[in-house]
């Protein structure tokens, strides 16, 4: 059995596992791989080389970096994958043993209606694109990546539907739009190869109009916990949140936003105590 280096097996896995990767989630793996795992084992480093202590080692050097616990379990999990698979392709005998740091990394903050309406009168006046990407996003729930996907086959406007695809879960959907979304989408719709475009390139991040936005609004002044800060991911939170608190039951949330199971779900239960408490009298 030939024992590969670190600097051989990236290239396999590369090309036979992370084929077909979307190029946003590619270019973050080789980041990580590039900046924070082949500075610490070396490049020449055997995989058989990489023991369960040294991982430990290298976890407690990322504890010390600027990086957020997420991060550094996405690290390590990416390591994780690279060594199962060189067990599998047998380059090595035996996946040292380690653990992934678990915490709770859920957003639980959302916008109010008076929050989102000084949020798009600021917009209004910075970026047209921007305002309405929020105003769909508010009303959909849609995930960035799934906003940013969008075609205009996507959008069955005889039917008021938005039907989602390749969705990061890999369950399709279909969502039923209310005015405001459905507003959106028609002032949108065009022949440019996305929907929503800039410049006729299709988004990559949040533009710098959004973030200017939720900064000239004051809602991160002084949150140090990135779990309370808003950015675009809390338009999701706060489509579902709103959803629970107008007494739409969990289930219709769930499908509506795409999860793979209730409990992502159940993080908005709090806010539909009478859910409960109806069923129980029920």
């Amino acid at each position: 059995m030939t024992v590969a280096s670190l600097s051989t097996i990236w290239p396999t896995y590369l090309k036979l596992v992370r084929h077909g990767a979307a190029p946003h989630a590619l270019q973050t793996d080789i980041g990580w791989w590039n900046n924070h795992i082949i500075p610490f084992f070396g490049a020449s480093c055997k995989l058989n080389k990489i023991s369960s202590e040294k991982i430990l080692e290298f976890r407690g050097v990322l504890s010390t970096k600027n990086l957020s616990p997420q991060t550094v379990r996405h690290i390590l999990g990416l390591l994780r994958r690279v060594l199962n698979r060189a067990f599998e392709w047998r380059m090595i005998k035996a996946v040292p043993k380690f653990e992934i740091p678990r915490f709770d990394n859920k957003r639980d903050r959302f916008l109010s209606e008076n929050e989102v309406e000084q949020l798009l009168f600021i917009l209004k006046n910075r970026s047209q694109l921007w305002h309405d990407i929020v105003v769909l996003c508010v009303n959909t729930g849609l995930r960035f990546g799934e906003m940013r996907n969008l075609r205009a086959h996507n959008f069955d406007e005889s039917n008021r539907m938005l039907h989602i695809r390749d969705t990061k879960s890999f369950s399709n959907r279909s969502i039923p739009l209310n005015e405001k979304a459905f507003e959106v989408l028609v002032q949108n719709k065009s022949k440019q190869e996305f929907i929503f475009m800039y410049d006729g390139k299709r988004l990559n991040r949040p533009g710098n109009s959004f973030l200017k936005a939720i900064e000239a609004c004051g809602f991160n002044a002084g949150v140090t916990d990135r779990r309370y800060k808003v950015v675009f991911h809390t338009l999701r939170h706060t489509f579902a949140s709103w959803l629970v608190q107008r007494g739409v039951h969990l289930l219709t949330v769930s499908k509506l936003l795409g999860h793979t199971s209730t409990e992502m779900t159940m993080r908005y239960a709090h806010l539909a105590p009478k859910q409960g408490r109806d069923a129980v009298d029920a």
